[in-house]
């Protein structure tokens, strides 16, 4: 991006992590009981896959912004952290765990960590690519 000029980000891309956090708030709200995913796994499995997800919505919704993938895990490991608080006042006889918390943690930082050396490899990776005309084809030089 050039100095000065200003981020170009659509607005209608957050709809994406926006809503994907309030299904976190819906599925936080209900009780343990209800949210059987039809086989057993770690709590804290579906957590990092969780944040994992909304750190990579985050980051796509974000991509014209400076450094998204920064911006991504904070975005999600502090969702992650109101949550979890969320949890402790809740009615649903949920719990507010630290642990929790620190897996969703590790799903936002490996997925921003991923996306961050990802996207320097393509934008790498297409700027060593020949300059080419209106139809794609190879420019004369």
């Amino acid at each position: 991006m050039r100095s000065g000029s200003a981020p170009k980000v659509s607005p209608a891309r957050w709809a994406l992590p926006v809503s994907y956090m309030g299904l976190i708030w819906y599925l936080s709200s209900q009780p343990i009981s209800a949210l059987n995913v039809g086989f057993r796994v770690s709590d804290k499995v579906l957590h990092c896959l969780a944040f994992g997800a909304l750190a990579l919505f985050v980051w796509w919704a974000g991509k014209g912004l400076r450094r998204p993938a920064l911006i991504a895990f904070v975005v999600a490991a502090l969702y992650g952290g109101v949550d979890e608080l969320h949890q402790l006042w809740g009615d649903a006889g949920r719990i507010g765990d630290v642990w929790d918390w620190l897996a969703d943690v590790l799903g936002a930082g490996l997925m921003a960590t991923f996306l961050h050396h990802w996207s320097r490899r393509v934008e790498t990776d297409s700027t060593a690519l020949p300059p080419t005309d209106e139809e794609g084809r190879e420019a004369a030089g």
